[in-house]
Parts: structure tokens; C-alpha cells; sequence
């Protein structure tokens, strides 16, 4: 599994790269610092056609970044034919309802919301994954 996280929060990174290593994920995952990094990463990549064993198979998304936030990442993302079936979920210190229901209309698959402890961040990866593995089939190639 191939995993993309988004977040200009280096604590929040460090957090998740520590529960995927707890299951043996933390090779896996590639990081993208800003919103404009995670651009490069997903288009670059799809529109060039240079690197299709590079595109992630779950997006893990923060929504309070600065110049390109998780919203506009989101809606690119689903908009997107070559991308629109990787399963998005959404980390966001937001607890706000409508920033939830506007990741949902967006597309989002699920929404989780920060800070959480460390076990309750490992639990939480966990369902998840295990959840996207059990019953989505992800498509082994968009090309």
C-alpha cells in the first residue's frame, strides 16, 4: 500500500510516521509539506504518466494549510479521473460541522479529528486501512 500524508505540521507528521511504523507501513509513506508539494506529487506524476507505480493508494489530508489548503487539494483530487478512486482521509484540528460536511461533499472517505492520543492515532490508521484493504478494490493501474 502506498500512502500519501499531507500536513505542514511536522509534530503531526512525526505522529503519523510513528503509528505506520507500528504495522510496518512507515516505508509506504511519502510526505508532501505544503499544499503546492502535494500538488507536484499527484499531477506531476499522473499528467507526465513518468511514474505510475508512484501514485498513492490512500491519501491522508490536513485541511488548514497555508496558500493551498486541503479543500482545494480535495476537490483537484476528486475531480481528477486518474485520482478520484483513491480513498481521501481527512486529519483536521477542525471539529467544525461544516468544515466535516464540506469534505464530505468534496469526496472525502473519512474524517478524523486532531489532536488525538497516540494510541487512539494508531487504532484510528489501523480500522482504516484495514477498512480500504477488506472491502475496496484499488485499481492496480489508472493508466
Amino acid at each position: 500500500m502506498k500512502i500519501l500524508l499531507i500536513d505542514d505540521d511536522r509534530r503531526d507528521i512525526e505522529l503519523a510516521l510513528k503509528a505506520f511504523s507500528e504495522i510496518n507501513l512507515d516505508k509506504e509513506v511519502r510526505v508532501a509539506n505544503s499544499g503546492f508539494q502535494a500538488l507536484e506529487t499527484l499531477f506531476k506524476n499522473v499528467q507526465l504518466r513518468k511514474k505510475p507505480d508512484q501514485t498513492p493508494q490512500l491519501i491522508i489530508l490536513d485541511l488548514k494549510m497555508p496558500e493551498i489548503d486541503g479543500f482545494h487539494l480535495l476537490s483537484k483530487i476528486k475531480k481528477d479521473k486518474s485520482l478520484k478512486l483513491i480513498p481521501v482521509i481527512i486529519f483536521s484540528s477542525s471539529g467544525e460541522m461544516r468544515d466535516i460536511v464540506k469534505s464530505y461533499k468534496l469526496g472525502a472517505n473519512a474524517y478524523v479529528i486532531k489532536p488525538i492520543r497516540f494510541e487512539k492515532f494508531f487504532e484510528t490508521i489501523k480500522e482504516i486501512i484495514r477498512f480500504w484493504i477488506s472491502i475496496n478494490v484499488v485499481p492496480t493501474s489508472i493508466w
